[in-house]
C-alpha cells in the first residue's frame, strides 16, 4: 500500500520492512508496591481494636467509585504497633538530657 503511494507521487524507492532479531531475552519488569504504614503506639491500658477502626475508617472515607481508591485501600494501608517506652521513662530521660545540659553551662 505504502508503495504504491510513494509510486503515485513520484518516488521510486520501495519500503522494506526488516524484523529486528536481538539475541538478549527480554526481562520482565517487577514492580514495587506503594505501602503506607500506621504505627500507633501500643498501650495495655487501651481496649480499642486502633488497627481495626482505622482499616474501617479507609474503607468508609475512600470506597470503590473514589478517585483516590487507587492509592488509599485496604492493600496500599499495613497497619503495625509501635512498643514504645511508658511515660516516666521519656520524661526522666528529657529530664536527664535538660539537666546535663545546663550543668554544663554553670561550670
Amino acid at each position: 500500500m505504502h508503495n504504491n503511494v510513494l509510486r503515485n507521487t513520484g518516488y521510486t524507492e520501495t519500503l522494506q520492512y526488516q524484523e529486528q532479531q536481538s539475541d538478549r531475552k527480554k526481562r520482565t519488569r517487577t514492580r514495587n508496591r506503594n505501602i503506607i504504614w500506621f504505627n500507633p503506639p501500643c498501650n495495655d491500658a487501651v481496649s480499642t481494636n486502633i488497627a481495626k477502626r482505622f482499616l474501617n475508617m479507609i474503607d468508609r472515607h475512600f470506597p470503590k467509585g473514589s478517585t483516590l481508591h487507587k492509592h488509599f485501600n485496604r492493600n496500599t494501608f499495613k497497619v503495625s504497633y509501635n512498643a514504645m517506652p511508658n511515660m516516666s521513662r521519656i520524661i526522666a530521660g528529657h529530664n536527664k538530657k535538660i539537666m546535663g545540659s545546663t550543668a554544663n553551662l554553670q561550670e
